[in-house]
């Protein structure tokens, strides 16, 4: 994957890459791979070279935060989750909500214990967040998604972690929201409205009830949020305005 971009990117107006496809193979792969760590950093160093391939190409990279569902999936889960993924979730659950200071005395005996009991091995995980390549003007842009989080959840830990990390880091180069399967797509979109010039601006409509303040399952942001960074980073603004608009999502 990474020569056959190679070969093409100084030709390239523009380049959107999975992080997981070409550091992992792929996002089940991000998952199960038994990869040593200085394979994975030359990879991911890789990525941050390809400007200095020549023709100066905007590069746009997506990568997920690697979710921590309830129940294996197999074979699209670790080996190990088909004994330890519903414990696993759990804890992640719990160390969300320590973190948050929401946390009762009952549920912090369940999370002490559960510590006891997974293995430590098994709590040891790396994500490559690739956050380098925004600092130094190797990628233009930046999309994490939060791969099948919840409201209290690892992934939901970890991304609040991270927010504060990169908290100095320009929001017109960086996002983080709920989702994975489509963020190739947002990027696509953001590429071509670039080489368009072209910014359209999108009108929400959210249906009666709960509506923008409904928070999808397999998310943790409410979806009038969720909307509106999907808008930005697909490379539209938002308006509350429908005479305004070039676009309506209902």
């Amino acid at each position: 994957l990474y020569e056959w971009l190679a070969a093409r990117s100084a030709t390239a107006n523009a380049i959107v890459i999975s992080s997981d496809a070409l550091i992992y193979g792929g996002l089940v792969d991000s998952r199960t791979h038994q990869l040593p760590q200085d394979i994975l950093t030359s990879r991911a160093e890789r990525l941050l070279n390809l400007k200095s391939l020549g023709g100066d190409p905007l590069v746009y990279v997506f990568t997920t935060i690697m979710r921590s569902p309830k129940a294996s999936s197999a074979p699209v889960e670790p080996a190990y989750y088909a004994e330890w993924g519903p414990k696993l979730f759990r804890m992640g659950v719990l160390e969300d909500k320590l973190d948050l200071k929401e946390i009762s005395r009952k549920e912090r005996k369940e999370l002490s214990d559960l510590k006891v009991e997974i293995p430590q091995a098994v709590q040891e995980a790396t994500t490559e967040l690739l956050l380098h390549g925004v600092e130094s003007g190797n990628f233009d842009y930046l999309l994490i998604g939060r791969d099948d989080t919840a409201p209290y959840s690892q992934a939901h830990k970890e991304a609040r972690k991270m927010d504060i990390l990169v908290r100095e880091l320009p929001k017109e180069k960086i996002r983080f929201f709920s989702g994975a399967d489509q963020l190739g797509l947002l990027l696509l979109s953001r590429a071509a409205s670039r080489v368009s010039y072209e910014i359209p601006m999108v009108y929400v409509d959210f249906a009666e009830g709960k509506g923008g303040e409904t928070i999808p399952a397999y998310e943790d942001d409410e979806i009038a949020f969720s909307a509106a960074e999907h808008i930005h980073a697909a490379g539209g603004w938002p308006t509350a305005n429908l005479a305004r608009a070039d676009l309506v999502l209902a």
